[in-house]
């Protein structure tokens, strides 16, 4: 089980690579990740801007790549780290999630999409962004409705000197089903939703 103390321990510690492959995610949210690692290239693979058909990643992007964490044991959700290259993304939300939504593009089924990369629904992709591993932002697309064109985005995170206690509820759900694996893509988006994240769109 979950315990919230533990999570909101790691939440405080999180300030490189290192501390948020071993302090969070393997931890405190207990992912099956090498625990020997300490790196993101370690536990992951890299998507290149031109195979997420996405122009101008470079701005935004370090690298202009993004990295998807090797798939879990059980687990469909693609789930992929973007570090930003301004901090003000996450004060300001600008940049952030027109980003995100280039990003997802690239990702989602699509007659235009290389047959040998991976494609997954929208409602299956976490984003993990953030700048410098210090600020963080968790983002999610949920399911558009019947009156709604775009999917919307479902976030919640914290930078330095934020309160970290309301950040735990996000992550308890990321902890409780392994990574979203025991649980049905759209469910989880509600219930993240309802446990004190923020939506943006």
């Amino acid at each position: 089980m979950a315990d919230p103390r533990k999570i909101e321990a790691a939440v405080k510690s999180v300030h490189n690579q290192k501390a948020f492959i071993q302090d969070l995610l393997i931890d405190a949210l207990g992912w099956d990740i090498d625990e020997r690692a300490e790196d993101v290239e370690d536990i992951s693979f890299e998507w290149s801007a031109e195979e997420l058909r996405a122009n101008d990643l470079d701005k935004h992007i370090v690298d202009g790549t993004i990295r998807q964490i090797r798939p879990l044991k059980g687990n469909p959700w693609g789930i992929f780290i973007l570090e930003f290259r301004n901090p003000d993304v996450f004060a300001t939300g600008r940049g952030m999630t027109g980003t995100l939504r280039k990003v997802l593009r690239g990702l989602v089924p699509s007659k235009k999409k290389r047959s040998s990369l991976a494609s997954f629904r929208n409602e299956n992709l976490l984003f993990i962004c953030n700048h410098d591993y210090k600020h963080y932002r968790f983002a999610h697309f949920k399911t558009p409705d019947k009156n709604c064109h775009s999917a919307p985005l479902a976030a919640f995170g914290w930078g330095p000197g934020d309160p970290t206690t309301e950040m735990g509820s996000g992550l308890i759900l990321l902890r409780r089903r392994g990574g979203f694996g025991k649980m049905r893509a759209c469910q989880g988006a509600r219930e993240l939703q309802r446990e004190g994240t923020s939506t943006t769109r």
